[in-house]
């Protein structure tokens, strides 16, 4: 279940910085390859946590984290700014 997690987090953090919005980068990555490779981290995520538990709680723990996870990469980079420019 960890590595499922692990994976979650790396896809969703490599579809943030293809965004041309990200902030965490001078340049965001590539677009079409980044989101293609967040977007098969995400899907070998689902398969790692359905090995973990039952299917529904997979499937609802996936999809919680990746709204948690997208949710709050943009208010990281916006905290670590704020700090790094004190």
């Amino acid at each position: 279940m960890g590595a499922g997690l692990a994976l979650l987090l790396g896809g969703c953090l490599l579809i943030y910085l293809a965004s041309p919005n990200q902030r965490w980068r001078a340049r965001p990555l590539a677009g079409m390859p980044g989101r293609t490779a967040g977007a098969l981290l995400l899907a070998l995520a689902l398969y790692q946590l359905q090995h973990g538990m039952q299917g529904v709680a997979a499937v609802f723990t996936w999809s919680l984290g990746v709204m948690l996870a997208l949710t709050l990469l943009p208010f990281l980079s916006a905290l670590f700014h704020v700090y790094r420019g004190r």
